[in-house]
């Protein structure tokens, strides 16, 4: 699976999460946390990653 498959799945889960927690602290993690895996798969797609050691990497799940 490539960074951009894998940050744009990973977004796609925490929004659906956030939709579905009624706590508000948990929703806004989940949300930036989405925001983050977003940006990543957008810069992967157009490149910006290309040779970066980090970026084959899978983030922390936390």
């Amino acid at each position: 699976m490539t960074d951009r498959d894998f940050n744009q799945r990973r977004a796609e889960e925490l929004l659906r999460k956030a939709a579905e927690t009624q706590n508000l602290a948990e929703r806004s993690r989940l949300i930036g946390e989405a925001t983050m895996h977003h940006m990543r798969a957008v810069e992967a797609e157009v490149g910006k990653l290309d040779g970066d050691p980090d970026a084959a990497r899978a983030p922390d799940d936390g």
